[in-house]
Parts: structure tokens; sequence; C-alpha cells
């Protein structure tokens, strides 16, 4: 025997049903219990090498919906299903030959699978600077120093400016943290301003 469960409460429905791949989809009344609702279904019921099975509950107005707490999966005609895989035992039970059983406890079909994996993130310019510094600078990356730029400006010729990386050292980043600091004593005092009162 094996069993579809819709767990939520008992109480939202007068009578609720279910249909799916065992039942050929036609319509089948749950049973009630105190905290939820349950269909059984037994050998002979799926086709001998079913290894998932796919279905829909009714509601007491007769419309189909899904229950979040099962994967769904959509169908050749573009409706969407709950899915719920079944275990070795399960299909042993709903009469499986032992190749079957076994092949469904190495089965590939991972109901838990997240889809694609994530790329991973861009670098950001700190990472890239860090990895620079370690001597290791691509073979498209130029460094320039802001005075070399000016020394090379004087004699006419124009470096090439496609991959290059303009560099004036300190400067930069000590106005960088002054603005910063700036900043962030700004909304210090504006936030103390708030709060104080």
């Amino acid at each position: 025997m094996v069993k579809v469960i819709y767990g939520h409460s008992a109480d939202h429905f007068q009578a609720l049903k279910v249909a799916g791949d065992f039942s050929q989809w036609e319509i089948k009344p749950m049973t009630k219990s105190s905290e939820f609702w349950e269909y059984n279904f037994y050998k002979g019921s799926l086709p001998a090498d079913s290894k998932v099975i796919h279905f829909k509950f009714i509601d007491d107005n007769g419309t189909w919906f899904t229950d979040n707490d099962y994967a769904k999966e959509t169908d050749a005609n573009n409706n969407e299903n709950n899915v719920r895989v079944l275990t070795p035992e399960e299909i042993e039970e709903l009469g499986g030959d032992d190749d079957e059983i076994e092949e469904a406890g190495e089965s590939s079909y991972d109901i838990n699978d997240e889809g694609p994996v994530r790329p991973a993130p861009s670098p950001t310019a700190r990472e890239l600077k860090d990895h620079n510094e370690g001597g290791d600078l691509g073979e498209s990356a130029v460094i320039v120093n802001h005075v070399d730029a000016q020394e090379g400006s004087g004699n006419g010729e124009r470096p090439e400016t496609s991959g290059t990386v303009y560099s004036q050292g300190h400067e930069v980043t000590d106005q960088y943290k002054t603005i910063l600091a700036r900043i962030i004593a700004f909304f210090t005092n504006l936030f103390r301003s708030w709060f104080s009162r």
C-alpha cells in the first residue's frame, strides 16, 4: 500500500479528492483523519515500471490544485502536477520485479535537485588587485603611473590605451579615504540627531 497525504488542516475541505497515475486520472475520494487527508492505493494500480507518481488534488468546488509540500512537474500537456518518488520498498509492494526495485534504489531521478549550479561570482576590484600584486598580471594588462603617461605625451607619441590601467598610487586612495570618512561622519551625525531626541 502506498499513501498520498494532504498534510494541511483536514478542516479546510468537506470532501477532498485526488486523481493521478494510480487511478488513470479518475477522481477518487480521500479519507479524512483528525489532522490530514489520505488516499491509499495498492498493487496493480500503476504500470510495472513506474518509479514516480503524478497527481493533483480536487477541492469541494471541483478545482484541481497542487500542494507545495510535494515536488512539481509539468507534463506534455503543460499541466503542473505534484510528483512523488516511490521508494524501493513501495515499488516492491506495488509488484515491481527485482531489477526495477534495484534500479529504483540507484535511480538518478533526484527530487531535491535545485536546478543548474549558480555561476561563480565575478571577482571584486580588491580581489583583482590582490591577485595582480602577487606578480601574476594578465598579458593584456599594463600598469602606467600618472607620471609615465605625462612623460609619454611630451614626445608627441600617443601610447596605446586598450588594456591600459592608470594608477596614481597613494594619492587617489588617500582622496577616497578622505571622502569616505566624510560620508561616514555625515551619516553618524545624522543618525545621532535622529535617535538622541
